[in-house]
């Protein structure tokens, strides 16, 4: 029998586009592979679903009157002839429950968690941490479980992959003196506009700033007036799909970490990590302290005048950056996404 493969996760301005991204990555890979997959979800927003439209991926919505559980049974139950697989891409606290993982299996389907934390008891049968972290962490699995942990297993996609078979990355002390800012998708806060605004007064201005937003940054308005404003060249992006090629034109980068560190570390740019969330500031400290970016804080705790000698200082410092870009670029696997696949299909 053919697998089916269940995406269970949500997207909204709130927690941002990112897990909705990944799974359309896996999704889309798994297409390639002639096995077909359904996204469940109880929010997305109008982009997202376009996106999955533009794919060819199925989308249903979630109805908040009757229990989850009984819903995503009740999607696998119209492919009797199929391989039941879950995978949930989610931080909501009730998937990490004994009981949900276990009723999820006592279906009959195989479940997989992508997941940040480390300490939940795992029931499922694959969990997928990518982020380095999870390399120096503990988990309490089952004996059947999986655990995919690290770099090796990024979900990098097509467009990264493509573009690297393509195209030679030219090395850290090669590139042109040029700066990525690039928050996600929602940047509640508004880091963007404050990261443009703080490089222009470095002393060790770059040549040129490539800013990246989607058409859900609530402050887009302000964004373009301060661009016509800006000392520094400037270009701005919005909805791109041009990212390999801005990230292979940029040496620095100002991010809120998470999956585009990794996407930053393969295309040879040095990351300044801005956090927010919890995963972020935690994720941003471990690996400034493991030397493969620098973590600069939350942008509430951060003195701008302190923040921009910090900077000015860094940039100054060509080989010790170059060494910090190579030693992260080194772990990297931008064909994890095959091995995750094979996981996830492998069930039986």
């Amino acid at each position: 029998m053919n697998p089916i493969v269940i995406f269970r996760v949500d997207g909204n301005q709130t927690i941002g586009i990112g897990h909705v991204k990944r799974c359309i990555v896996l999704a889309c890979e798994l297409k390639y592979q002639n096995i077909n997959s359904v996204f469940l979800s109880s929010e997305l927003t109008d982009n997202l679903k376009s996106e999955l439209d533009t794919y060819a991926l199925v989308y249903k919505m979630i109805d908040d009157n009757i229990p989850e559980i009984i819903q995503i049974h009740s999607t696998f139950q119209q492919y009797q002839n199929y391989q039941w697989k879950l995978v949930i891409d989610s931080d909501r606290k009730e998937y990490y429950s004994k009981e949900f993982q276990c009723s999820i299996r006592d279906l009959g389907i195989r479940l997989s968690i992508i997941t940040f934390y480390s300490e939940p008891e795992y029931f499922a049968d694959v969990i997928l941490n990518q982020n380095i972290m999870a390399l120096d962490q503990t988990y309490s699995v089952q004996p059947f479980t999986k655990k995919l942990l690290g770099p090796q297993y990024l979900i990098i996609n097509q467009l990264f992959r493509r573009y690297l078979k393509k195209n030679e990355i030219r090395p850290f002390l090669k590139k042109k003196n040029h700066v990525l800012i690039y928050f996600g998708g929602a940047d509640q806060n508004d880091r963007t506009s404050w990261t443009v605004e703080l490089l222009q007064k470095l002393q060790n201005k770059p040549d040129h700033i490539h800013v990246v937003v989607s058409s859900t940054y609530p402050y887009l308005t302000s964004l373009k007036d301060l661009v016509k404003t800006s000392s520094i060249e400037l270009t701005l992006y919005v909805d791109t799909d041009q990212m390999p090629y801005i990230m292979s034109q940029s040496k620095y980068s100002f991010t809120s970490g998470g999956l585009t560190m990794w996407e930053l570390g393969i295309m040879n740019v040095l990351n300044f990590v801005i956090g927010l969330s919890n995963r972020e500031v935690s994720s941003g400290a471990f690996c400034s302290k493991k030397g493969y970016c620098y973590y600069l804080g939350e942008k509430r705790f951060i003195n701008d005048t302190s923040l921009i000698e910090n900077i000015d200082h860094i940039l100054l410092k060509e080989k010790e950056n170059a060494a910090m870009v190579k030693s992260l670029n080194t772990l990297l696997n931008p064909d994890g996404i095959q091995e995750v696949c094979e996981a996830i299909i492998g069930l039986s």
